[in-house]
């Protein structure tokens, strides 16, 4: 009967005899990851010190191996799938920075001292609705589910567990979607009113006041770009000499972990690569700058800080705030992002929701209606009809006659 394999980087029994010489001679079988199995030997002066030299230099060759299986933990499965991620650049930079976040905070933490085979559907369900517990967490939840289910589709493929568990296990159910709530045209002269008096009160107390902030909210209103595509465009993406004047959006300003801000040399999506024709009040603020903007502009930026680099977002984000709480205005709503839903309403309103998804550069019109285009649902004007039922009788030739 032939011998049974050894499972791939273990050994077999460890055997030890003295040798004529006096040294003593520890001797295993030790499988390899190409499947074949080799004799190993190690000596010492006795029979303990050769079999612990034996030890060591198996599990050596286990840790030069590098194989996965049911018994690795989590963490270190976790791991190498990241490292097979980035590897295969499948995904974009802050993508991967925020996988690794949610695997270092939130699926270490509860899952990885777990061995791979030990992880159970129920292991998942419980871990993943944890993370909606507070009933803020469902975005959490769905970004846990594709970082757990990653790794565990990783353990599949490396065979060291026969199935995703996380396939299995019950879907967190979603949260259902907050109301969409877009600017008035109201709201929206007084948001300008604010950032206005706010730059020029913040001229009095330091440097002469720039007007980025005015024009950023401009752009956004007149475009419904990003903020990180108005910030990260270059006067080679504006044209203002066409008859019809448009900018290219080409690229987008992005902050990953540990990395400078910098301009990523593509957009969000593929389909949010486009060009967006302006309107006229956006064609006069570009000129303007174009007038004002320094000669000497090594990035060619629309906007730039005092230093010649890229201006941050997040520091356009708090000057917003700041102004808005300046002028007593709400803004646990109102922020630069709704500007972008303020033009697919008004798009959605005056042409229909498929040219607000194209000026947003949405790959699908179902999100421009569901995250951006606010509703007022009022039925229908039926006035006429409901006068046959007036206190003063039925008229002849009604409905109900």
């Amino acid at each position: 009967m032939p011998r049974t394999a050894l499972p791939l980087g273990t050994w077999g029994k460890i055997s030890a005899r003295k040798q004529p010489s006096g040294k003593w001679r520890a001797h295993a079988r030790f499988r390899a990851f190409d499947g074949r199995t080799t004799p190993v030997n190690r000596f010492g002066d006795t029979k303990g010190k050769a079999e612990t030299k034996l030890r060591e230099e198996l599990r050596r060759r286990v840790s030069e191996m590098d194989v996965l299986s049911g018994d690795t933990s989590v963490t270190v499965f976790a791991q190498h799938w990241l490292d097979s991620v980035e590897e295969e650049a499948r995904i974009r930079g802050q993508s991967l920075d925020q996988y690794k976040s949610y695997t270092r905070r939130l699926v270490v933490p509860a899952l990885g001292e777990l061995k791979m085979r030990e992880v159970t559907v129920q292991h998942c369900e419980k871990f993943l609705r944890s993370q909606v517990a507070d009933g803020k967490g469902y975005s959490r939840a769905a970004i846990c589910t594709v970082v757990l289910g990653g790794i565990m589709q990783y353990g599949v493929r490396q065979r060291a567990i026969l199935s995703n568990p996380v396939r299995d296990a019950a879907k967190v159910p979603a949260k259902k979607p907050t109301p969409v709530r877009a600017l008035t045209v109201d709201q929206v002269h007084a948001v300008r009113a604010a950032v206005a008096v706010w730059v020029r009160r913040r001229g009095k107390a330091g440097p002469k006041p720039s007007h980025n902030l005015v024009d950023l909210v401009e752009i956004m209103l007149g475009t419904g770009l990003r903020i990180g595509e108005v910030l990260g465009l270059r006067w080679e993406d504006v044209d203002l000499k066409a008859a019809i004047p448009t900018v290219s959006v080409e690229g987008t300003l992005v902050k990953r972990s540990g990395h400078a801000l910098e301009r990523q040399p593509f957009p969000k999506s593929d389909d949010s690569r486009r060009a967006v024709i302006l309107p006229g009040f956006v064609v006069d603020v570009l000129m303007d700058r174009m007038v004002a903007s320094p000669l000497e502009n090594p990035i060619n930026a629309v906007f730039v800080n005092r230093k010649g680099s890229w201006l941050a977002p997040s520091g356009m984000n708090k000057d917003f705030r700041d102004a808005l709480d300046h002028a007593g205005l709400e803004r646990s709503w109102i922020k630069p992002h709704v500007l972008r839903k303020t033009v697919a309403t008004v798009v959605s309103k005056a042409v229909d929701d498929e040219h607000a998804s194209r000026q947003l550069g949405h790959s699908n019109v179902k999100v421009t209606r569901k995250h951006y285009i606010e509703r007022i649902h009022l039925a229908p004007d039926v006035r006429a009809a409901l006068d046959v039922l007036a206190p003063s009788g039925l008229s002849s030739g009604s409905p109900l006659d």
